[in-house]
Order: C-alpha cells, then sequence, then structure tokens
C-alpha cells in the first residue's frame, strides 16, 4: 500500500505540468504542483557530524506567493558535538543549535525542477528500501504542513545518492564540506 501510494503521488506530483485557468489568467504552476498558498512543503536535512548522535540541520521552506511563485527559505545551524565526546553517550543539545546560513529567493523553473528531481530520487531510494540502520547516516524528512504527506529516509552510508548537496549549492550557492 505504502508503495502503491508513493507511485501514485510521483506520477501525480512530479511528471505532470499542468496549467490551469483562474479567471481569464493562466498560471504554469511548473513541477512544484503540491506547493500551494495555504500551505508549506519542508524538506529537512540532518548530517552525521556527531556520528550516531546525527548533527547539523538544514531546513528547506518552500511557499508559494501570490504572484503564485515558488519561495525557497533554506536555514543551515550548527551543533556543538563536545557534551558526546566528553561523556561517549548523551544526546545533542539543540539549545546548543546555532543559525548560520538564514537566505531566501523565489525560485526559477530550472530551480524547482531541481527540488522536484530530489524529492523524486529519494521517494525512489525509500520504495527500493533496504536501508533500515536507524541511527547512523544522513536523515532526510519530507512534509507538507497539511500533514497530507510525509516521508522519512536514512541514507545510511551504502553510497545511495540522493543529490542534495548538489541541489543546494546549485540553488542557494552553498558549498557543503565532506
Amino acid at each position: 500500500m505504502k508503495t502503491l501510494f508513493i507511485q501514485i503521488f510521483i506520477a501525480t506530483f512530479l511528471f505532470t505540468n499542468h496549467t490551469f485557468q483562474q479567471g481569464k489568467q493562466k498560471d504554469d504552476l511548473s513541477t512544484l504542483r503540491i506547493v500551494n498558498i495555504r500551505d508549506t512543503l519542508i524538506i529537512a536535512f540532518q548530517g552525521t557530524d556527531c556520528g550516531e548522535w546525527g548533527g547539523h540541520r538544514e531546513t528547506i521552506y518552500l511557499q508559494r506567493n501570490k504572484e503564485r511563485k515558488i519561495t525557497a527559505r533554506y536555514l543551515k545551524d550548527t551543533v556543538p558535538c563536545d557534551i558526546v565526546e566528553k561523556h561517549g553517550i548523551g544526546v545533542l543539545d539543540d539549545a546548543k543549535r546555532e543559525v548560520i546560513v538564514d537566505t531566501s529567493k523565489v525560485l526559477n523553473t530550472e530551480e524547482e525542477r531541481q527540488i522536484s528531481n530530489f524529492i523524486k530520487r529519494v521517494s525512489e531510494l525509500y520504495i527500493e528500501g533496504g536501508n533500515w540502520y536507524w541511527n547512523f547516516g544522513d536523515y532526510y524528512t519530507i512534509k507538507n504542513t497539511n500533514g497530507t504527506f510525509l516521508l522519512h529516509y536514512w541514507n545510511s552510508g551504502n553510497n545511495r545518492e540522493t543529490g542534495y548537496h548538489n541541489m543546494i549549492k546549485k540553488i542557494f550557492q552553498i558549498t557543503h564540506k565532506k
């Protein structure tokens, strides 16, 4: 059932380029049709800076503005790993997270396509399965705020490229350190 839902989602959300008529004006909703004025699509990434305890977080908020363009807000934080290093056990202290990048932009069609391709790739990897290590590796969450879509994916070190870092570099001109 889960596989069928994701396949239907991919077919309707990612592969169609639908235009609609509103009054006498046609608006091209491009490749990210799931993003509407009343909802926000959130893409969250957590790195492995602190080993199996996680690491920094990156979040992209996608919203459609009144002009029907998609605005993307990108946040990246940092978190000290010293509590884990000192004690060997523990959790990261969210209160010590510090936002180091906070930028927004209106996406062009190519940037929307890059995000759409990323979502498609994570969905494909999720459907393929075989990644059931829940305590290490890069962690992705893709969801919308109205609760109709939620996808969690752990990319736990077997080199299954999602394209995330390239997407961030191209859209926001942010380079990730490996």
